[in-house]
């Protein structure tokens, strides 16, 4: 989904999320730009609606989940964690995530499998764009160096924050993860 005021980006998104095709009932095929198929669906769009009618309870939950991470870890001096408002935002922690400081660099790997051996699955932060393989195999991002995004990458993960989450297996995380990582440094 996509809000704007600008009606040329306005134009051009809804263009490429449909093929490029020309506005032209007699030039249809012949495509203005290259798109793709980001059409809704029916059933898409019933889930999605589906959705916007419980967003109140689930961000509620979400900021719950949120708020008993930052109460469990806010005593963890070796990591970053996400901050319940910033001066012109609320959190509404779509996901968890935690940032290994200095003293735990490079050591995600070795807490994330520690974690998994305790039935505790996590993800890593997103891979940097300048660091994905397609980009490289296009000859882009040639020497450059993003460290914010390094950094991110190589030292941050989510623990779980899924909506069925019960409070007790937030604490029983929170608890396992601070015993590992207390190992570490």
């Amino acid at each position: 989904m996509i809000l704007t005021n600008d009606k040329g980006l306005y134009s051009k998104c809804k263009s490429l999320r449909n093929l490029s095709f020309s506005p032209s009932y007699f030039d249809r095929y012949n495509h203005d730009d290259i798109g793709w198929n980001y059409r809704m669906t029916n059933l898409q769009a019933a889930l999605g609606c589906g959705q916007l009618k419980s967003i109140k309870k689930i961000v509620k939950r979400k900021r719950e989940i949120g708020k008993l991470y930052n109460q469990y870890l806010k005593n963890c001096k070796n990591i970053f964690i996400q901050p319940m408002k910033l001066d012109y935002a609320d959190n509404i922690y779509w996901v968890y995530g935690v940032l290994l400081k200095d003293k735990l660099h490079n050591k995600k790997n070795i807490i994330q499998k520690e974690l998994l051996k305790n039935n505790i699955e996590t993800r890593p932060f997103f891979w940097p764009m300048h660091k994905q393989k397609v980009f490289k195999k296009m000859g882009m991002f040639k020497n450059e160096r993003y460290p914010v995004a390094e950094n991110l990458s190589k030292n941050g993960f989510y623990l779980p924050s899924g909506l069925g989450l019960k409070n007790t297996q937030i604490k029983h995380i929170s608890k396992i993860f601070i015993k590992i990582i207390s190992k570490l440094v």
